[in-house]
């Protein structure tokens, strides 16, 4: 498989160790007395995964080469 499809798999990753962690840290909080744990913030967050992984994708891998190895 080429580069793009690591790329896709590791994305997929980060995705589902994001999505355990927010349903962990709900759960968490579900435990406390201050606080509650709802679906509807594990949704919230799952969106903002997926916003992230997209806006990172829209970034040319070209570029993050340069800034990695500090040309450009």
């Amino acid at each position: 498989m080429g580069a793009s499809s690591d790329l896709v798999g590791e994305k997929w990753v980060t995705f589902f160790i994001s999505f355990l962690y927010a349903m962990s840290d709900k759960y968490h909080q579900s435990l406390t007395g201050f606080r509650d744990g709802r679906w509807s913030d594990v949704v919230i967050y799952s969106i903002g995964m997926i916003i992230a992984l997209i806006t990172y994708s829209l970034v040319p891998i070209r570029y993050r080469e340069k800034a990695t190895k500090g040309v450009g």
